[in-house]
């Protein structure tokens, strides 16, 4: 455990990415509330291929909450003092599926949306011929073809703080893959990219232009099919793969977590390379190559908190703790904090002092250049919290609100916690079914109850000592509840329109209930509504 936490500061990665409007060191997961010239909002499918087809440099582009089906190309783009952002509002996550989804200009941001596969043998994205690209803070999932996002001649290219899974059928079906570049300073730091049935990430080159001076730092690489990175160039250098987690990578194709197959001048350090499997562990050099920095890297079990339920977070004595170079680390982690001085590896910060920073409020309303959508009409919408933490009184003073799990224990105990949950609704009207659903991680004789609670709680201050009262008696109350289930809450009298919303869930026995918070790679608090 770190006795002093000092604020860590990267290094600037201009001398590998000229991107004007790099957001390397900040996450960006959803739309900004500023910095747009003009705000287009859709609702459809029509709308937003139309809001695609008639971009302008300086465009938002902002998705409601639903479904957006189709091929959709990106044809129009920014200009390198204005970019075209297109994107979900934080925790929307609007959905795109239906076919692949092509970058086809420069100058584009892309933030807090989920595409969603199976794409009729289709990568779910494809960037192709383009530079100056930022893709930052999605989730990417369920693809069926060849990579969960291709990229393909270009420079100026950036995915940071993406959650890449599950997709892929075959060996060459991967998370990343960059096959050729047009150009240097592309970026690949502070992913979670898990089970994509060949590899994690690939940069590959068939033929063309050699893959040359691209950066892939702090990111969380498990149990993908094939090797966790493959590094195979057409003799490129100048490569970066630095300060990552990989790990039970090469189960189905017999790959160590690194492989390195051509190219010099390529640095390959302090990488944890870990596997259970005698010949998956470490990094597999072929060809006899010669003249790469291979140095620092850990064949260690990396200690994740919870790897059997995808949170990978690392316990305190994990060996990547501290395990990062510097020079090449990430500011904030994967999810928003500060780094120390003596940054870990992977893309979650194992010990975190420093809360992140705090969120901004709300969009200011802006007079639409678009007509606004009409008047919600009857039908139903998924809203994931936008804060939760836990509380404990024998911690009073501690905050919980980066932890992946959330834990309720004894009320009447030393020991007691509460969880607190936060959810913003817009855009429904009047609802009449209301459903708060937890994820369960771990089972108890007796579930907790749930409560109302005011608003008047942040999820990076909040402590035992500060923590809301609540309010009237418990909505609902559970027995016994399963490990790997959902639990459900009709609060239906609570939730009557738009507004926010706070529940307390409390544990009414000494036995301790474990759920899935919002920074859970998966299954986070939710609130399903119909109207």
């Amino acid at each position: 455990m770190r006795i002093q936490m000092k604020i860590f500061l990267a290094i600037s990665l201009a001398s590998f990415c000229t991107f004007s409007f790099t957001l390397i060191n900040q996450p960006l997961r959803g739309c900004p509330n500023s910095g747009y010239l003009r705000l287009v909002n859709v609702s459809s499918s029509s709308s937003f291929a139309s809001a695609l087809d008639n971009a302008l440099p300086g465009d938002q582009i902002r998705l409601a909450a639903g479904v957006y089906s189709g091929g959709f190309s990106v044809v129009r783009g920014g200009s390198s003092s204005a970019a075209v952002t297109i994107c979900g509002l934080p925790g929307v996550w609007p959905k795109i599926t239906g076919g692949t989804f092509k970058v086809r200009n420069n100058y584009l941001r892309f933030t807090g949306l989920l595409f969603e596969g199976p794409n009729a043998s289709q990568n779910n994205v494809g960037v192709i011929g383009v530079h100056d690209i930022l893709f930052s803070g999605n989730e990417i999932r369920n693809g069926d073809y060849h990579a969960g996002i291709a990229v393909d001649t270009t420079y100026n290219v950036e995915i940071t703080y993406n959650y890449i899974h599950d997709n892929g059928l075959t060996d060459i079906d991967h998370g990343i893959y960059y096959r050729t570049q047009a150009g240097r300073g592309n970026v690949i730091a502070n992913n979670v990219i898990v089970k994509n049935h060949g590899r994690g990430i690939s940069l590959h080159d068939n033929e063309g232009l050699a893959i040359s001076d691209t950066v892939v730092v702090n990111n969380t690489i498990i149990g993908n099919g094939s090797t966790g990175i493959l590094v195979s160039t057409n003799g490129g250098s100048g490569n970066i793969i630095a300060n990552n987690i990989l790990a039970g990578s090469g189960a189905l194709y017999k790959y160590r977590q690194i492989t390195l197959r051509s190219g010099s001048g390529n640095l390959i350090l302090n990488n944890v390379v870990w596997s259970t499997v005698l010949d998956r562990q470490g990094i597999g050099i072929e060809n006899n190559l010669s003249g790469n920095t291979v140095s620092g890297n850990l064949i260690l079990d990396p200690k994740f908190e919870d790897a059997a339920n995808r949170n990978y977070h690392l316990l305190s004595d994990s060996p990547a703790v501290s395990l990062a170079k510097p020079e090449y680390a990430v500011a904030l982690d994967f999810e928003g904090y500060l780094r120390d001085s003596a940054p870990d590896a992977g893309a979650y910060e194992a010990e975190v002092a420093v809360a992140p920073p705090t969120a901004p409020p709300p969009p200011t309303p802006v007079p639409p250049t678009q007509p606004l959508p009409p008047p919600p009409t009857a039908g139903s919408r998924k809203f994931i919290a936008v804060a939760d933490s836990f509380t404990s009184r024998k911690s009073a003073s501690s905050n919980y609100g980066a932890k992946a799990a959330l834990s309720v224990d004894g009320e009447n105990r030393s020991e007691a916690k509460r969880a607190y949950l936060k959810f913003v609704v817009s855009g429904v009207g009047a609802v009449k079914k209301a459903t708060l659903r937890i994820f369960i991680t771990g089972s108890s004789k007796n579930g907790p109850a749930l409560y109302l609670t005011t608003n008047s709680w942040s999820e990076n201050l909040l402590n035992w000592s500060n923590q809301p009262a609540l309010i009237g008696a418990a909505i609902e109350d559970k027995g016994a509840v399963s490990a790997g289930t959902w639990v459900q809450y009709n609060v239906t009298n609570s939730v009557a329109a738009d507004g926010t919303y706070s529940f307390a869930v409390v544990p009414t026995s000494d036995d301790s209930v474990f759920f899935s918070s919002r920074e859970a790679a998966s299954n986070r608090p939710e609130l399903l509504l119909e109207y």
